[in-house]
């Protein structure tokens, strides 16, 4: 499996704080399974993101409950549903090339 990329050089010190530490690593990205369970793997994921991360990330915000809530599984259908898979395989391949040169900086700078 390629690499998508590398890390910036910061590790983990909490669970929404990070640290410099000089040292990129190789980035993968997991491959996600197709079927009927992978919306439900989407909507587990954003569950374990804090309060501050899904307000980032713009999520709903639900007056009785005080809290911002993530996407249900059935969002993530709705959504992906209407993605143009050749459009998004063609705009993915073209982030890809783009990091091609970014994975081997960071391949030769972990190399020192």
């Amino acid at each position: 499996m390629p690499a998508a990329g590398c890390t910036s050089g910061f590790g983990r010190a909490s669970r929404d704080f990070y640290v410099e530490h000089g040292q990129p690593k190789e980035l993968y990205l997991r491959e996600l399974e197709k079927g009927a369970g992978s919306y439900q793997a989407f909507e587990d994921e954003c569950s374990k993101l804090t309060q501050r991360q899904l307000k980032a990330l713009g999520c709903r915000y639900h007056e009785n409950k005080q809290a911002y809530l993530p996407p249900s599984d059935s969002t993530f259908l709705r959504v992906l549903d209407q993605v143009e898979a050749s459009a998004f395989d063609l705009a993915v391949g073209r982030w890809m090339i783009e990091q091609e040169i970014s994975v081997l900086d960071c391949r030769a700078g972990s190399a020192r």
